[in-house]
């Protein structure tokens, strides 16, 4: 069973990649490795913003 089936709703690293290139874009801008983990750790602050305002409010129905 891979991990799609047993988590359909969760995305791949793969996936996740190509959302972090496509709305941050595909380089970093800091030189100095402290500056490209605080970049990346605001990148992610980013997305995971952008997806909670994304997702539905779901409730039980019946």
């Amino acid at each position: 069973m891979t991990a799609r089936e047993v988590h359909p709703k969760r995305r791949t690293l793969h996936e996740t990649r190509q959302l972090h290139k496509t709305i941050i874009g595909r380089s970093m801008r800091s030189r100095a490795s402290a500056g490209q983990r605080v970049e990346l750790q605001l990148a992610c602050r980013v997305l995971n913003t952008m997806t909670r305002f994304g997702m539905p409010d779901s409730y039980r129905v019946a």
